[in-house]
């Protein structure tokens, strides 16, 4: 199965969204190919440090993670960090943080004046 980005975006603005800082997905072994897409990206997040598994199938966003979503969060920054990473064929958890950082930075030049280098 290959990472998705997106769905991992999706997923961390939905648990960020949520009323309870505990995010439920309570593991299946079914059928349903979605759910085991979605505990597939939630493993790959707690291999990452951006969301903690606190009991089987329950998760919280941890710091690292509201940060990593901080980079991605804003539409544009995620649609040009996205084009910029298939332009190289993909890019790791890191490279994708790095890059929408870079693209914050340029906005915050750009509109504030602010370089923060």
């Amino acid at each position: 199965m290959k990472r998705d980005d997106d769905l991992i975006r999706d997923t961390l603005l939905k648990m960020e969204d949520a009323d309870d800082y505990l995010f439920v997905c309570a593991p299946s072994f079914g059928d349903d190919l979605e759910e085991r897409r979605l505990h597939f990206h939630l493993a790959l997040l707690a291999d990452a440090g951006y969301v903690l598994e606190i009991n089987r199938g329950v998760y919280r966003l941890t710091n690292q993670g509201f940060d990593y979503l901080n980079t991605i969060r804003d539409g544009e920054i995620w649609k040009e960090t996205r084009s910029a990473v298939s332009k190289i064929g993909g890019g790791t958890f890191s490279l994708i943080k790095e890059i929408g950082t870079a693209l914050i930075k340029a906005e915050l030049k750009a509109r504030l004046g602010l370089d923060l280098g």
